[in-house]
């Protein structure tokens, strides 16, 4: 994120014209540096106070006279965190407003509600990533209108509350190693669309924490510790949004049928011809649960977890709500390739959902197999 918004910066920078700089006195916001620039007759201005090498440092550069209030870009990231700029505190920023917050590589561990109190109607992003965060004002949330994006990644966040807010679309709370929520964290931000929930140790998460989200289409649990069987509504979503689910780089073993679902509908199945006169490879006649908590061009990355069978009951279902080609990653795998794979030999459509770089345990491409060596060993 931090790096799009840089980018943007000096492409608007560069198409900017000369005026005179509304800027204040260099001298009175001192460490903070100030930039201005005026595209198609708007102002846009930056502050960038990474030089502020305490909290005292930082209220002081804020206490002298600004011309204007509004500005686009605060930045405080050191190259070196400076250990006492510890908060932001209350009033920090006097009556100073910023459309987009960037904090990182500071010893920063509170957020006092006030301090951001100025920006209530102006926040779009709020990325304070990557500091050492004990405490946000969570329950402040709901009073920033038009807030997008908020990135507490890899800070030392403890709890998460019932988040409230009606603008939030894009959440990142990765790398908090002990953070704990509830399976109502997420019920009061209906318009979250992404997120973003890695390297946070998670073990498990509650069940259908995502159940009230409409518009979700990313969720991120990679590089986590989630093991043995995803369980049944793990991931349910209640419409058919989810374009992209990253469960890779954990230590999972195997899914529940309807452990990615939303509003399920349970159909009869009749048991698909088969060359193979063993039950257990034949495809039974049964019943099928058809979600639509998966949107049918999605993508789903079970890349590097601890799966090993691929057997129709399981799979299936998953697959069938998925139209594209190589849509499910399940690439480092210690799959067995065995008689589990025939009834997908025997689907190509199916088939050609996995990604062509899946690998059975021995390192043989799965889609290499020639099915009638399957066939007959398991006829």
């Amino acid at each position: 994120m931090r790096l799009l918004l840089m980018v943007a910066v000096v492409a608007a920078a560069a198409a900017g014209t000369a005026r005179g700089s509304p800027c204040p006195v260099a001298s009175s916001i001192y460490p903070c540096l100030c930039s201005d620039v005026y595209i198609g007759g708007k102002l846009y201005m930056d502050l960038d106070c990474s030089a502020a090498t305490s909290n005292a440092v930082l209220a002081n550069a804020f206490s002298g006279t600004f011309p204007f209030k509004k500005f686009t870009n605060l930045t405080i990231h050191p190259t070196v965190a400076h250990p006492a700029l510890i908060s932001l505190d209350g009033g920090v920023f006097g009556d100073v407003y910023f459309q987009n917050i960037l904090v990182g590589n500071t010893d920063i561990r509170t957020v006092n509600e006030e301090a951001l109190a100025p920006s209530h109607d102006s926040l779009i992003l709020l990325d304070i990533s990557d500091n050492r965060i004990e405490s946000f004002p969570f329950e402040a949330l709901l009073a920033f209108q038009h807030l997008r994006i908020l990135d507490l990644s890899y800070n030392k966040l403890a709890a998460l509350p019932n988040l409230e807010t009606n603008s939030l679309i894009v959440l990142d709370l990765s790398g908090n190693l002990a953070l704990t929520f509830s399976q109502d964290t997420f019920s009061g931000s209906p318009r979250l669309e992404e997120i973003y929930l890695t390297n946070m140790g998670l073990t498990a998460f509650p069940p259908n924490v995502f159940s009230s989200l409409n518009l979700l289409e990313v969720i991120d649990l990679s590089h986590n510790r989630l093991s043995g069987k995803l369980d049944q509504g793990s991931i349910r979503v209640p419409l058919d949004s989810l374009m992209d689910l990253r469960l890779n780089n954990n230590e999972l073993s195997q899914i529940d049928p309807t452990a990615i679902t939303g509003h399920t509908t349970t159909t009869a199945i009749t048991g698909k011809p088969s060359r193979s006169k063993k039950q257990n490879v034949a495809t039974p006649a049964t019943t099928t649960t058809t979600a639509t908590g998966v949107n049918r061009d999605a993508r789903i990355n079970f890349q590097n977890n601890k799966i090993f069978s691929l057997d129709w009951n399981t799979w299936f279902p998953l697959l069938d709500q998925l139209s594209g080609a190589q849509v499910v990653d399940l690439r480092g795998n210690p799959l067995l390739c065995g008689c589990d794979l025939v009834w997908l030999f025997l689907d190509t459509d199916e088939l050609a959902k996995i990604h062509d770089g899946t690998t059975c345990y021995d390192g043989r491409i799965l889609k290499s197999i020639d099915v009638n060596d399957l066939l007959a060993i398991c006829s």
